[in-house]
């Protein structure tokens, strides 16, 4: 069915994480760092920067030298800000943040590659579409948060540097990496003079007033001038005296317990600030922190109240709760966006999440995190009918959240509402298969046996998943278990697109299984109203019309289901849709058209950065401009396509269509050589080990490629194989078309040229039957030659097709150009034995007889010239040849020998 791929990880943008308030001479969002090329994942500085001088002027000398530097302390020490700071005044290229605080170790290549706007290959190890992503020059590249996934981004950065070595890379973590060549930076706690600049500025921005410098000073020593401890400290100014912070600081840091003193003293301030924090909230609002703390990390107003309905507190409550909690620096708030988003730091969530767990109340809430999760995705489901666009950047939205839902409830007791969960999350894992495929594997392991009806959604889900995480197998037993599930458990809701999943599994293996299939599914979709399926199964259809080259059929169902699809967001099917339908008009000869549905594929697949779709996209457009003549368009197009595919030797991405593309490109430039190694790489993908083994698309091409590279006999040889009745009548023609052009004999190659026209004007395949005329005019004598020329050129003006037009204007014939139709029938009147006699009614060639016959039917030689498209001097010289050849002298004598052979009765002649 069509992949349709979203980013499938959260918003990866780095959100600021010792911080509280808003724009206080802090880096506007985007502003300078947009205007220098940072990318679109740069944070936005809240409140002012204070201090750090030395550590600022430390870090950027680091960043000039280049190479891998991590900056490493507790949390609370100002990593993040630290970072944020040095690298906006980084000017060594553009910069790309990622804040990891919310990453899994598996989608962290993902997550990297969906924020670099790398194309997804599925299935493959993405380090090489990251190298892409990076490119050559010197670029920065900061990776916040990395201590929980160590395992993960070490070796990440390992080959990343072994790629782009211009690349550096700032890491923050409370732990070093321990990569070789790693430069650590420890960050120490502010000075006492930055300390109490940072205080005193947060106390007057909470509302403090005006602070006594002296208490201030000892509150920025009880805490040791950690940044994120001062921040927790002067949010409290407001409500208490400076006197009463420091006091309770002071108690808060004599009771710790848990081991926390033989911690570093740093640490014990900051776990004192935060425990502290916590003892002076009501209740109320110890209660929402820890509720808070399931949130993964963000989380909006309406989850609040949501969470507040499940758990019987009333709204208004929670959300004065969440004001305090803001107001106390223990929640982040980020207004700058259409809607405001909260979410706790690290350090915070943590103790938070110690303390729910302290309560009992951890697996009760998780169990509310996913109920309101669930209900989000399902209130989602119409959106995701009428626009996939929203669709997709309202899940995007939410997918964190979703995600540890999942994950978390595939484990509970009650697997069903994580279940429901996975299976409307299924076309947002389209284009991060092996995520999702992962969380789904779990969920199809729980079995049938609780709910059938279910357990088959979650198999339709796997194979939905499926098919693009995993492209180079058919998918037909995966696809075949979901359709036989949900028959089997009456789930009539997703059979058609179970069914319809099917018919796409079987589309490249056998399209003759795969259309009944197809049409079913159509009925039935249509039948329960469901658009997107019936859609799916339209195009399904057109493209195994195009297949087997019925272009008018595959247009008449593409092009609805394609424009429906794609005004419904449905970018991956309608993407690929488009470039069909390109494929199918160009054949029938309007390449106008065919562009501009070659640029509709690649604007509707970009967006996704699924490299499976754009790279259908791109090849597609890359064939219909190069049969434009435009070859260096052509090229720029497939060169953009090979820089989103950059991969490993060793490892080819599937990418359909571009190896094939690239042959056809080096043909038309006098590459041949270059373009059987594209055809034979075209193969390495599913371990061919023949030319054979090669689809005969690709083999026609190779074809070509080794007549031109010099090789004939494997070119006839494997010529021979593709002429088979049941290949698609493209291959069957072009095929002997190449044998013609083979062999030394003209008779034999005249009659290979005639069957290829034949079968290419049955199909309306126009381009082609342009070709087969040219060839044709090559071999037979004048003036029918020049007619074939001359219908070929018109033909040509008509589509706007340049690929292999003659160099030179063929100057010879003086009549009117017939159109492609009357040159074809011109054509196969033509076609005849070579050798006949010298004189005598068999004598006559093709022509001369279609000369007769319009004589003795009372035409005079210009009305002759008319019909046959030449010229009368060329008439008269025919007819003058016909009296040679039968021993007649004038029209009246030949109309009596033609009325002899023929048994017509002639028309009384007219004078030439």
């Amino acid at each position: 069915m069509g992949p349709i791929l979203s980013t499938g990880v959260a918003d990866y943008t780095c959100q600021v994480a010792e911080i509280r308030g808003r724009g206080k001479g802090g880096l506007p969002s985007g502003g300078a760092c947009e205007d220098r090329g940072v990318s679109s994942g740069w944070p936005t500085e809240l409140s002012t920067f204070v201090g750090r001088a030395e550590e600022l002027d430390a870090v950027g000398g680091e960043l000039r030298r280049g190479g891998l530097i991590t900056l490493v302390g507790p949390g609370g020490i100002g990593k993040t800000r630290l970072a944020l700071r040095a690298t906006a005044q980084y000017r060594g290229g553009p910069a790309h943040w990622f804040d990891l605080q919310a990453v899994q170790a598996e989608g962290l290549l993902g997550a990297v590659e969906a924020g670099l706007g790398t194309i997804v290959a599925p299935n493959v190890e993405s380090l090489a579409a990251i190298a892409s992503g990076l490119g050559g020059d010197p670029t920065l590249l900061v990776l916040d948060n990395c201590e929980h996934l160590l395992d993960a981004v070490v070796p990440m950065v390992e080959g990343i540097r072994e790629r782009c070595p211009a690349v550096t890379i700032l890491a923050t973590s409370r732990a070093p990496l321990g990569v070789a060549g790693e430069r650590v930076r420890r960050v120490p706690p502010l000075v006492l003079a930055d300390a109490l600049a940072l205080f005193l500025d947060r106390v007057a921005g909470s509302g403090g007033g005006v602070p006594e410098v002296a208490r201030a000073r000892r509150i920025c020593d009880q805490l040791d001038r950690l940044p994120l401890a001062l921040e927790l400290a002067a949010g409290w100014a407001e409500t208490l005296s400076l006197e009463q912070i420091s006091t309770a600081l002071e108690n808060a840091t004599l009771t710790l317990t848990g081991g926390s003193r033989t911690a570093p003293f740093r640490q014990r301030s900051l776990a004192a600030s935060i425990r502290w924090s916590y003892d002076l909230l009501d209740e109320p609002e110890r209660q929402l922190l820890r509720r808070l703390a399931v949130f993964a990390p963000g989380f909006d107003a309406d989850a609040v109240a949501a969470l507040a309905v499940a758990t019987g507190r009333l709204v208004p409550e929670a959300l004065l709760a969440l004001r305090r909690l803001v107001a106390t620096s223990l929640v982040v708030a980020d207004t700058g966006g259409a809607v405001a988003t909260y979410r706790l730091l690290a350090t915070i969530r943590e103790f938070a999440f110690a303390r729910l767990v302290e309560e009992g109340d951890d697996t009760v809430m998780r169990v509310h995190h996913l109920a309101l999760y669930l209900a989000r995705a399902q209130g989602r489901v119409p959106l995701g009918i009428t626009d996939m666009d929203a669709w997709r950047a309202a899940t995007r939205v939410d997918y964190p959240n979703a995600r540890a839902a999942v994950d978390w409830g595939l484990g509970h007791d009650d697997p069903g509402p994580a279940r429901r969960l996975a299976v409307l999350l299924a076309r947002f894992w389209e284009s991060h298969g092996e995520e999702g495929l992962g969380l789904l594997d779990r969920a199809v392991a729980v079995g049938e046996a609780g709910d059938p009806a279910l357990h088959a959604e979650c198999l339709v889900a796997h194979a939905l998943v499926a098919m693009t995480a995993r492209p180079t197998g058919s998918g037909i037993e995966t696809t075949a278990a979901a359709l036989a599930a949900t028959e089997r458990a009456g789930a009539t809701a997703v059979t058609p697109l179970a069914r319809s999943l099917l018919a796409n599994a079987w589309m490249f293996v056998d399209p003759q299984q795969a259309g009944p299939i197809a049409q079913q599914a159509l009925a039935e979709a249509t039948a329960i109203g469901d658009d997107f399926v019936a859609d799916a199964s339209l195009f399904l259809l057109g493209l195994l019309a195009g297949l087997a080259d019925d272009h008018h059929t595959a247009v008449a169902h593409l092009e609805p289901a394609t424009r429906r699809l794609l005004d419904r967001g449905h970018r991956g099917v309608a993407s690929t849709g488009a470039a069909a339908l390109a494929r199918s008009t160009a054949m029938l000869g309007d390449l106008a058209g065919a562009v501009e549905h070659a640029r509709t594929a690649v604007a509707a697949a970009e967006p996704l950065h699924e490299l499976h779709r754009i790279g259908i996209a791109r090849s597609v457009l890359s064939e219909v401009l190069l049969l434009t003549g435009q070859l260096g368009a052509a090229t720029a197009v497939l060169d953009r396509l090979d820089a989103l595919a950059a991969s490993d030797a060793a490892q080819p991405v599937f990418v359909p269509g571009r190896e094939l593309a690239h042959a056809r490109l080096a043909l038309a430039t006098g590459r041949a050589a270059q373009a059987v190694e594209w055809c034979r790489r075209a193969g390495s993908w599913r371990a061919a080990t023949s030319d054979a083994e090669l689809d005969p698309l690709i083999r026609i091409v190779l074809v070509t490629a080794l007549r031109r590279a010099g090789d004939p006999t494997s070119a006839d040889t494997l010529a021979a194989s593709l002429t088979a009745p049941d290949l698609p009548p493209t291959v069957r023609a072009r095929a002997a078309a190449e044998q013609g052009r083979l062999t030394d004999d003209p008779s034999r190659a005249a009659a290979l040229h005639h069957d290829a026209l034949r079968i290419r004007h049955q199909h309306g395949l126009t381009l082609d039957c342009v070709d087969s005329l040219e060839s044709l005019a090559a071999l037979m004598a004048e003036p029918t030659a020049s007619v074939l020329r001359a219908a070929a050129r018109r033909a040509r003006d008509e589509t706007g097709y340049r690929l292999g037009a003659p160099d030179t204007p063929d100057p010879s014939g003086d009549g009117p150009a017939p159109t492609l139709t009357e040159a074809i029938q011109l054509a196969q009147r033509a076609r005849g034995p070579r050798r006949r006699p010298s004189s005598g009614w068999d004598s006559l060639t093709p022509t001369e007889l279609s000369v007769v016959e319009l004589a003795t039917l009372g035409l005079s030689n210009p009305e002759i010239g008319a019909r046959l498209y030449i010229g009368r001097g060329t008439v008269k010289t025919h007819l003058a040849h016909v009296y040679a050849k039968l021993g007649v002298a004038n029209r009246t004598e030949l109309a009596r020998i033609a009325s002899a052979f023929t048994g017509s009765e002639a028309q009384a002649p007219r004078p030439s």
